[in-house]
């Protein structure tokens, strides 16, 4: 069962009117601690703040430890309540630290990124890196409450935002290509309401997600472009300028249709517009990454089975397939394409 979705940060009052908790603590980054806590400061009662630094880079096996001394510390109990107040990091390391914490502690998830307000925080998927591997461990772990309030928005940076949005794009590419083409003829720069759209891509993950999930089958879809995109996220996790995971899996669906092209004869003009995307938000810039590095990472792929490499790739009949076994050449000339 999936959790609870409020699209206002005003129904915190209602939650805290019909749940009693014996502690109450909130985990931030240093961003949202500054920008967001002070939103929710007069809706939550008095709570321990548990900060840690931002960017993916942090959302490791440290910083849960400084988690879990915290809530012995503070004497958390298993009646005790986790808020998770920030983007996709914060909301996957917080749900893991608390799934795991004397067998599972109530968590809330309230969202402040728009990839985490259309991914991250729903779907139950918790997850923290290793060794620079994407999300490597982790565990399925609902949130009882998920608050997914547009007004956090104000508080990104455009490029923040722009991740949020190639994430959507995902959501229509795969399952609805009306939404996708709606996405496209908005200017995500300046778009002043997105709260509809927001809606959409979360009823696209959420009736995916209720029908798989545990990603036994179908929910294996919503993975579309993250197999490479993973793997570049993970390649560019310690380099200067990270790539973001939106950013990332952009240039993964691309690499993926590339593959589908060669596979499956795909000839939908989808390639060329997300291409066009690239140009757009991300820059004419050419990516520069260490080819068999990145085959390593992407070796270490959660889908991969029986040491094939597995990808989500889609049809000439605009079918979206799973579980499509692709062979290191391929996967080299999607990498190469990418170079180009």
């Amino acid at each position: 069962m999936l959790s609870k979705i409020s699209y206002s940060i005003n129904d915190l009052n209602v939650f805290f009117e019909h749940n009693t908790f014996d502690k109450v603590a909130v985990l931030c980054d240093d961003d949202t601690t500054k920008h967001c806590l002070p939103i929710i400061a007069n809706l939550i009662p008095t709570a321990q703040l548990i900060n840690v630094n931002s960017g993916e880079s942090n959302k490791n096996w440290k910083n849960c430890m400084k988690i879990w001394d915290i809530f012995i510390e503070q004497e958390i109990s298993r009646n005790s309540l986790l808020i998770n107040l920030g983007g996709g990091m914060i909301t996957d390391m917080g749900a893991f630290a608390a799934s795991v914490y004397k067998r599972g502690i109530t968590c809330i998830n309230i969202p402040t990124s728009l990839l985490a307000m259309v991914d991250a925080s729903i779907g139950a998927k918790t997850g923290i890196d290793y060794q620079n591997y994407k999300n490597i461990i982790g565990t399925y772990f609902e949130s009882k409450l998920c608050i997914i309030d547009p007004i956090f928005l104000s508080t990104l940076e455009k490029r923040h935002l722009i991740s949020g949005y190639m994430e959507m794009l995902k959501h229509g590419l795969i399952a609805d290509l009306d939404y996708f083409h709606t996405l496209l003829d908005i200017n995500i720069d300046t778009e002043t309401s997105l709260t509809s759209l927001i809606k959409k891509s979360i009823e696209i993950k959420s009736s995916i997600v209720e029908q798989d999930p545990t990603e036994k089958g179908l929910r294996k879809v919503l993975n579309f472009g993250h197999s490479i995109g993973h793997a570049l996220e993970s390649y560019y996790m310690n380099e200067q300028e990270a790539l973001l995971h939106g950013e990332a899996v952009l240039y993964g669906m691309i690499a993926a249709l590339y593959i589908s092209n060669m596979k499956y004869n795909y000839q939908s003009p989808h390639l060329n517009l997300l291409e066009q995307i690239a140009g757009k938000y991300l820059g004419k810039s050419t990516l520069t990454f260490d080819t068999n590095q990145v085959l390593e990472f992407l070796k270490q792929d959660k889908k991969n089975k029986n040491q094939q490499l597995l990808f989500v790739l889609i049809d000439d009949k605009n079918q979206v397939q799973y579980d499509c076994a692709c062979t290191l050449d391929e996967v080299k000339n999607a990498l190469n394409y990418l170079h180009d």
